[in-house]
């Protein structure tokens, strides 16, 4: 057994040194030959993605979601050391992802198409109907979503409870923030772009909203 696996090893070794070295122009052939490989297969995804702008979005929004509660722990964990706890907390990571994905780019995705084929046009006062609808219909319910179901996965036993306690502040501010930023989204962003754009400020706009809150915290420990 163990000579026929030395007499084949040495077989190997003589049929590839007996092989022709590859020459400049085959290298360039099999370097040009794998870059065009890899071209086509980033195509193929932005292909895919361009066809289902749905998958592309839910995609796109979990992960600035996850990124934004990595940032938070990062920034509380890591640079400024609030807490012992100097571990990333991966579940809560999770559940970030969760709603990003599964939740938000979902019921945006569809009340964009909704609300763009229902006022068209960039004239001001279809944009002002824009913006009201938009913060005063669909944001309220997009929160209570948003708090009952970190509650659900955080195995709260009251669901309800950081709801009622936090979505009068966070609308107040989501108002401050949101306005102007979807002002400039009905204004000059392209329809096929409308999620990512608002998942872009929802990355802006959750940190400033743990850093609001935080400060309301430290406010209220000091007192």
């Amino acid at each position: 057994m163990n000579r026929k696996f030395l007499s084949q090893c040495s077989s190997l070794r003589k049929s590839l040194s007996l092989q022709t070295p590859l020459s400049a122009r085959q290298v360039g052939q099999l370097f040009s030959t794998t870059a065009a490989r890899a071209s086509l297969s980033t195509q193929s995804v932005r292909s895919f993605l361009s066809s289902r702008p749905l998958v592309s979005n839910c995609l796109t929004y979990g992960l600035l979601y996850t990124g934004s509660e990595l940032i938070q722990q990062t920034l509380i964990k890591k640079v400024m050391g609030d807490t012992e706890d100097k571990e990333y907390d991966l579940g809560s990571m999770a559940r970030y992802w969760v709603v990003g994905t599964f939740w938000f780019p979902v019921v945006l995705y569809n009340w964009y198409l909704w609300l763009d084929a229902k006022f068209v046009g960039t004239a001001m006062k279809t944009i002002g109907k824009k913006l009201l609808l938009d913060q005063f219909l669909i944001s309220p319910p997009i929160l209570v979503g948003f708090y009952v179901a970190m509650s659900l996965m955080e195995r709260k036993e009251d669901i309800l409870l950081e709801c009622r306690e936090k979505i009068v502040p966070t609308f107040q501010n989501s108002c401050l923030f949101w306005l102007p930023a979807q002002a400039v989204n009905f204004l000059l962003v392209p329809q096929h772009l409308r999620v990512v754009y608002v998942g872009t400020c929802s990355l802006l706009w959750v940190n400033i909203l743990c850093i609001i809150k935080r400060g309301v915290q430290g406010k209220e420990a000091d007192e």
